[in-house]
């Protein structure tokens, strides 16, 4: 779920988002449809009987949003903040479509989320930071996380399914005082690790292409090596941030990772023809 890119127009606003906005027009509507639909079932007794404990549609819609991120809330039995869990299922769709991600035009605005979870809290401040991660974002200093997209739909919805509007911010920021961009992408994300698994991943191709010719009639293998490939596509591509052109750091190989799994794609429908 990583967010939209920052884009300048006349009507931006950094305390208004128009997705935001849109979202929660569509949760009224829900709410509005669930309480007629309830009311007529009950012969107008819900009306009467408002029940203060039911969670909104806009809960459950910013709980399925996340879900779809990668972050699991549930309520807790008795009372207490949600339960966290990342989502052992996610998959990095965005992963698929990196082509798309590189091409946004990049502001030169940074989304910087900054909170404070206690020390008491010590497992839901490990797995906020790994769902971040998720996100694509990267971790600046400690607890503060730096995107270049537009977050806010984003943290709406976390603000909204785990209250952490009690102890976190979100800004809007330019780098300043002779720390460039560059210095930001360098810093927030480990781009040794990310080249390690791009290396990775290279190489590892290469060799699946050869097995692939070489099993033009094996069904069963070539479905296992399509198996094998994509399982290493994802993980080589799991903690690339996919940054917009304009930051990609030197040496930076993201887009060789995605040509080549393209190329494994391609010859595996040619051999299967």
């Amino acid at each position: 779920m990583p967010g939209r890119p920052v884009e300048w127009t006349w009507f931006h606003r950094p305390g208004v988002s128009v997705t935001v906005l849109r979202r929660r027009l569509g949760d009224e509507l829900l709410d509005l449809f669930y309480a007629y639909g309830e009311a007529c079932v009950t012969k107008g007794r819900s009306a009467i009987n408002l029940r203060t404990d039911r969670r909104s549609e806009a809960d459950y819609m910013a709980a399925w949003r996340l879900r779809k991120a990668g972050l699991v809330v549930t309520e807790p039995r008795r009372e207490g903040p949600p339960v966290l869990r990342l989502a052992g299922d996610w998959t990095p769709r965005d992963a698929l479509r990196a082509d798309r991600m590189w091409k946004h035009r990049w502001s030169g605005v940074w989304s910087v989320l900054a909170y404070d979870v206690p020390e008491t809290e010590r497992t839901t401040r490990n797995l906020l930071r790994r769902f971040l991660r998720r996100m694509r974002m990267g971790c600046l200093q400690k607890s503060v996380w730096i995107s270049p997209r537009d977050i806010r739909p984003d943290y709406a919805d976390l603000i909204r399914a785990t209250h952490l509007d009690l102890s976190s911010y979100l800004f809007e920021s330019r780098a300043t005082l002779g720390r460039t961009d560059a210095d930001m992408v360098r810093f927030a994300w480990d781009w040794h690790r990310i080249d390690e698994l791009h290396r990775w991943y290279l190489a590892g191709v290469e060799q699946t292409l050869r097995k692939t010719a070489a099993s033009r009639g094996d069904r069963a293998s070539r479905s296992a090596m399509v198996r094998e490939e994509m399982s290493a596509y994802l993980s080589a591509m799991e903690p690339d941030p996919l940054l917009p052109r304009a930051l990609w750091p030197v040496g930076y190989r993201g887009s060789e990772v995605f040509e080549a799994h393209h190329r494994f794609v391609s010859r595996l429908a040619s051999a299967s023809s």
